[in-house]
């Protein structure tokens, strides 16, 4: 049984508050993700924060969805490939990319694979990346400051999915068309 309360802003902790607004206002909805890091205002801060500093790593909105779908698909979080699918399609992602994605294996876009792979190398080296993977990677036109980056991506995923593990988030209704099962 799910103990975890998912309140609407006005019944969230006045601490939580200012950061359920802004996806309220871009969205049109707080995701339950949000609602219920809610419970603990400093984790729903550090994972916010996070999130705009991770927009800053000069990666694309689509580079950045694959980032995140990849950390997702590896900590197996059904909630939060769905809810990154959705953003990746709202960001026009080639819907092959996507579901190459989905199901771990070779994207049909060389660099976003190369992206994908390194993901997927620095989760499960946990950081040990191979001088050879991390050459292809900077090969495909990315930068090791990029890398660096993307470990934010990697690090908001970590909370994000490990939270929906124990907190059994439900799947909001506007991601329902991309769910996803581990």
């Amino acid at each position: 049984m799910n103990t975890f309360a998912f309140p609407s802003i006005d019944a969230a902790p006045a601490d939580a508050r200012p950061y359920l607004e802004g996806p309220l206002k871009h969205l049109g909805f707080v995701p339950n993700l949000l609602a219920g890091l809610s419970n603990s205002p400093a984790t729903l801060a550090s994972y916010v924060d996070m999130s705009k500093h991770f927009a800053k790593v000069g990666l694309t909105g689509i580079e950045m969805q694959v980032v995140l779908v990849v950390a997702s698909k590896e900590n197996a979080c059904e909630y939060c490939v769905a809810a990154h699918s959705t953003f990746a399609t709202n960001q026009k992602i080639d819907p092959a990319v996507l579901k190459a994605l989905r199901a771990g294996s070779e994207l049909p876009d060389a660099r976003l694979d190369a992206l994908a792979a390194f993901v997927r190398t620095l989760i499960r080296t946990r950081g040990h990346v191979p001088t050879a993977d991390l050459s292809r990677f900077v090969a495909a036109g990315y930068t090791r400051e990029q890398g660096l980056g993307v470990l934010i991506g990697v690090a908001m995923k970590t909370i994000g999915n490990f939270a929906n593990h124990f907190m059994q988030t439900p799947l909001d209704a506007q991601f329902e068309a991309q769910r996803w099962h581990a």
